[in-house]
């Protein structure tokens, strides 16, 4: 850090502002440094396997099967986008496992940063209380994340959503092309 240490000398001699200037170029490991750790996205393909045998190797979206898991054809995708972060958004982190969902390269090129439109999220909220029911290992996490029984998960699927819709207008998917 040679740059810093004559900016820090420079400070120290005190010569005023007129005779020492500076700018910063910031690369991406100091871009970091400044983002809040709630706003920087962290890697979630991982979840990819998992999420798949939770939806049958589907599609959430237009329910088109996968044969490649493991590519980059298939997006794992945030229902309610990451972007409501730096909108302000306080209900809840969307970048959590209830919120993700296994979508085709098509349907996730197409839906971008925008919510699916709510004829979506019953299909959302279907998903995780069979999770829930099944005592399966996400269980207690998505209770953790959307609520305790059935009624508040409702009401806090419902909102998130609603609020979602009233920050960025919901994008609409394509007809199911297989029936779940």
């Amino acid at each position: 850090m040679p740059r810093w240490n004559l900016v820090r000398t420079s400070w120290g001699l005190g010569p005023g502002t007129r005779l020492v200037s500076f700018e910063i170029a910031p690369d991406e490991d100091a871009v970091n440094l400044y983002v809040p750790s709630r706003l920087r996205r962290s890697p979630i393909t991982g979840v990819r396997d998992a999420l798949s045998g939770y939806q049958d190797g589907l599609c959430a979206y237009c329910n088109t099967r996968f044969t490649d898991i493991g590519t980059s054809r298939v997006a794992v995708d945030h229902v309610l986008p990451f972007v409501l972060m730096s909108r302000g958004w306080r209900d809840g982190d969307p970048h959590q496992v209830w919120n993700f969902v296994l979508a085709c390269n098509a349907c996730n090129s197409a839906k971008r940063d925008r919510p699916p439109a709510a004829a979506r999220m019953p299909w959302l909220e279907q998903r995780g209380e069979y999770l829930i029911a099944s005592h399966r290992p996400l269980r207690e996490t998505l209770i953790s994340q959307i609520g305790p029984d059935g009624a508040n998960r409702h009401k806090t699927l419902a909102r998130r959503h609603t609020a979602a819709t009233e920050t960025i207008p919901p994008w609409i998917p394509p007809i199911s092309r297989v029936s779940r």
